[in-house]
């Protein structure tokens, strides 16, 4: 069997975690999520999974418009240019993840708020695959307890 990646390990402890409050006899039909970081929404969906069994409060924003065909025009969504995909409050802390997969770059509007976000003591990363993440949130997470004194495990 090959490498393990952190992402499949971590999909095993995130089923246990979905299953925790089930009785026992429901807990072996209980479907098993799957996550995966092949589109932007696949790792987007793992990301928020592994925040939430972490006990960090997430949400997903969606920056997304739609067409109106009542309209017959294109109706942006009421979301700040620039807004991450997720926003996440990490021990009091604002911390704001855009995933980007394959060649997708940041656009400049998010480079701008990724300015003012940590110009106001916040955090804005860019992620572009699980590993990556796990390695920028545990950097932000040191960060964080670093500037209010929480003590390191």
């Amino acid at each position: 069997m090959g490498k393990q990646t952190t992402l499949s390990t971590f999909e095993e402890l995130f089923y246990d975690f979905e299953r925790r409050d089930l009785k026992e006899q429901v807990q072996k039909y209980y479907p098993r999520t799957k996550l995966r970081e092949t589109t932007a929404n696949e790792l987007t969906k793992s990301i928020k999974a592994w925040l939430q069994y972490s006990g960090f409060d997430v949400e997903r924003v969606n920056t997304q418009g739609n067409y109106s065909n009542k309209l017959k025009r294109y109706v942006y969504s009421g979301s700040t240019k620039g807004a991450a995909d997720l926003s996440a409050t990490i021990y009091g802390m604002t911390v704001k993840i855009e995933v980007k997969a394959g060649r997708d770059k940041p656009r400049p509007a998010q480079l701008e708020r990724q300015k003012s976000i940590q110009k106001s003591g916040g955090f804005y990363i860019f992620v572009y695959n699980f590993d990556d993440f796990i390695c920028k949130i545990t950097d932000v997470i040191d960060e964080i307890k670093d500037r209010f004194c929480y003590k390191k495990e």
